[in-house]
């Protein structure tokens, strides 16, 4: 139990740092992290990207908060963790080919049997890529390195998890990524 009230004192003065130095300071660095990639986002864009942040920062019981070893400024490394985040969604979003933008293209119609599978397989691969965005970054991840043909243990090392928990979270990633893309697909 003394661990318990040990872990609840840092988190209360984790959640107190976090609300004193770097909640007021996420959207500054948040529109400086934007103009340094030379991308202007819209105010609802850039909302957007201030709450993931916020989430992101919070998440997996204040893991990314605990990286901050006061060895920069509170807003230097702010920088670098939004930087990083908004970078991976500009890159994630570059390669969602829209297929309204094919549509345009009114030689679409003109299919011949390569290209209707070719087409196809694109229009799959969008819809994988816009469920894929869907899940949380711990299931990402997960699929990510069961794709990539991991072991078991090599996957319970990676993500810190327990060996007898990957199957049952692979078995559940795979579960979710079917409902969403049912559910943002149905004809």
């Amino acid at each position: 139990m003394l661990q318990t009230d040990s872990q609840e004192h840092t988190n209360n003065d984790l959640e107190k740092w976090f609300l004193q130095n770097i909640h007021p300071i996420i959207p500054k660095v948040v529109g400086q992290a934007c103009a340094g990639l030379d991308h202007y986002p819209s105010q609802i864009e850039l909302y957007d990207f201030v709450q993931e942040i916020i989430v992101l920062l919070l998440e997996d019981d204040w893991r990314v908060l605990h990286s901050f070893g006061h060895r920069s400024r509170p807003q230097t490394w702010l920088y670098t963790i939004v930087r990083r985040h908004i970078l991976n969604r500009l890159q994630e979003r570059s390669k969602m080919e829209s297929l309204d933008d094919l549509l345009q293209d009114s030689t679409i119609f003109i299919f011949q049997p390569d290209q209707e599978k070719k087409l196809l397989a694109k229009e799959k691969e969008a819809i994988l890529l816009v469920g894929f965005s869907k899940l949380t970054k711990h299931d990402r991840r997960l699929l990510v390195l069961w794709l990539q043909g991991r072991s078991i243990g090599e996957i319970a090392k990676e993500m810190r998890i327990k060996k007898e928990s990957v199957s049952r979270e692979i078995i559940a990633v795979k579960n979710k990524l079917q409902r969403i893309i049912r559910e943002n697909h149905e004809i």
